[in-house]
């Protein structure tokens, strides 16, 4: 065992020096003179070996420091060429639901009056009632006062259906639950109340 140690040891030993005497011997650092023999000359070789490894690190500190912009003006350069250009793009404010009909127009009659369409046929299927913002479930969507069924407006929604303003005149549109169950079931007492 402690031979196999002395062997690791002396092929480290071995290798590093091969490895390192390459690019020390590049740094001047080993010279093919005669060996120092006083003190004065060592001190020489010493110093030129410091100056041997200071030499790369004020060449690569140089580079460095022409590299770095020495004014403001200098860090930023606008393009030349917008990085964006939204004209290609779809608006993002820009509703992707189906648009509403427009409202009916009223047309005139041969004799100059105006004639007014009939009402559309709405069926009330539900009502939520009683906050502060109503909505009514009409033909299966849902509606709010002051939206647009079928270009006219709705004005109120109450307990018993919708009320609509229909070119001027108020319409008003009982719930599906109202007009099946005569009185209803809104109308019947509940034990709760």
């Amino acid at each position: 065992m402690k031979q196999q140690t002395m062997i690791v040891v002396a092929l480290a030993t071995v290798l590093g020096v091969v490895v390192f005497t390459g690019p020390l011997k590049s740094m001047g650092i080993f010279r093919a003179s005669a060996p120092a023999s006083s003190a004065s000359e060592q001190q020489v070789g010493l110093s030129s070996v410091a100056n041997a490894l200071q030499r790369p690190w004020q060449q690569m500190e140089a580079q460095l420091e022409a590299s770095v912009p020495k004014r403001a003006e200098e860090l930023y350069v606008p393009p030349t060429t917008p990085l964006y250009a939204a004209q290609t793009f779809r608006d993002p404010f820009k509703t992707l639901l189906p648009e509403e009909p427009a409202a009916q127009q009223v047309q005139e009659n041969a004799q100059g009056q105006p004639t007014v369409p009939p009402p559309p046929q709405l069926t009330v299927l539900g009502i939520v009632w009683g906050g502060e913002k109503p909505k009514a479930i009409i033909n299966h969507h849902v509606y709010g006062v002051g939206d647009v069924v079928e270009g006219d407006a709705i004005t109120s929604i109450e307990r018993t259906g919708v009320t609509i303003n229909h070119h001027g005149t108020a319409i008003f549109y009982p719930s599906e639950l109202m007009a099946s169950e005569g009185e209803g079931l809104l109308m019947q007492p509940m034990p709760w109340r």
